[in-house]
């Protein structure tokens, strides 16, 4: 919580640059977004709590790189984290849920389920440097904008305009980011036939990345042919 409580002095920097102070301001929030994304990013995008908190503070640093990157300040290295740390919702997407109608990033055991507004923030940071992973954001966002979570304080809400005449790519042009993999720290995502009727998905959550979450460790979901087979979580806290 506290990325989200320090951050308006990010958006003060950027919103008065002629105030006596912006450039110190500036400095410190760079300096500060440098550390939180080091800090709460593992290796290949894993996040330090589990998916039920990844919307309280996740997308914050994702606002705060757009911040720094329009005004010249985002760090190569902190690039890449941000990167990483927006691409993981996707990973874990389950297939399209026949009782909600869109996919839905499962948070296993009592967390519950969990869609994001991280997608579009995401999206724009990603457009000039990879098209790839532009293009999953973007399909992301079509598939789950429907249950859409805005914990930043309708942030995300007003990026919705930033997709108009931006259509769902292709999934062909996403299918590289919807593979099977290891999350270190986190857990992992299996993903068979991708997009068809009969879409297989595991979520298995394992890992040293416990905050606030210790009690999941083992917990999983599984998706196969068009049905949830093991759920593990409600549509909310219970």
């Amino acid at each position: 919580m506290a990325i989200v409580r320090f951050m308006p002095l990010l958006y003060a920097a950027a919103l008065l640059p002629d105030h006596p102070r912006a450039a110190e301001w500036l400095d410190v929030m760079s300096q500060f977004v440098d550390y939180k994304l080091a800090s709460n990013t593992g290796p290949d995008g894993g996040w330090s709590e589990l998916f039920s908190y990844y919307d309280a503070s996740a997308p914050t640093l994702l606002h705060a790189a757009n911040i720094l990157d329009r005004m010249g300040r985002l760090s190569p290295a902190s690039r890449r984290l941000a990167l990483d740390l927006a691409v993981l919702p996707l990973r874990f997407q389950s297939p399209e849920d026949p009782r909600f109608g869109f996919r839905a990033v499962p948070c296993w055991g009592h967390e519950g389920r969990a869609n994001f507004g991280q997608w579009l923030p995401a999206f724009r940071l990603a457009e000039g440097s990879d098209a790839t992973l532009a293009a999953g954001l973007l399909w992301g966002w079509h598939q789950s904008a429907s249950f859409a979570g805005y914990h930043d304080s309708n942030f995300n809400v007003r990026c919705a305009a930033y997709a108009a005449g931006k259509p769902a790519p292709a999934l062909p042009e996403v299918a590289a980011l919807l593979d099977s993999r290891w999350i270190p720290g986190l857990g992992v995502a299996m993903r068979a036939h991708a997009g068809d009727p009969n879409e297989t998905f595991l979520a298995y959550r394992q890992g040293y990345l416990i905050s606030q979450c210790d009690d999941n460790q083992g917990d999983f979901v599984l998706f196969s042919k068009g049905a949830p087979l093991v759920d593990m979580s409600l549509f909310a806290y219970p």
